[in-house]
């Protein structure tokens, strides 16, 4: 499974090269991929399409690493 950063609203994480303008909430972007992960068949997981160029603060990092510590998490307490 991808999970491109860049469908998450850049309000939350503008650090991607291509911002989609009413994207996914942090709080959304963060549930869908817990539920994913718990799928069996999902065998492979990543996250794509973070710029840190666009980075303009510490914040888009926090919340990505929030998201990838909690997705590991889950996904190391599935198995």
């Amino acid at each position: 499974m991808s999970f491109d950063v860049d469908s998450v609203d850049p309000l939350y994480v503008p650090g991607t090269g291509t911002p989609a303008m009413n994207g996914l909430s942090y709080e959304q972007a963060m549930q869908l991929n817990i539920e994913l992960i718990k799928n069996k068949k999902v065998c492979c997981w990543e996250m794509a399409e973070i710029n840190p160029l666009y980075n303009n603060s510490k914040d888009d990092s926090t919340r990505i690493f929030k998201i990838l510590e909690k997705v590991t998490h889950t996904l190391l307490s599935n198995y």
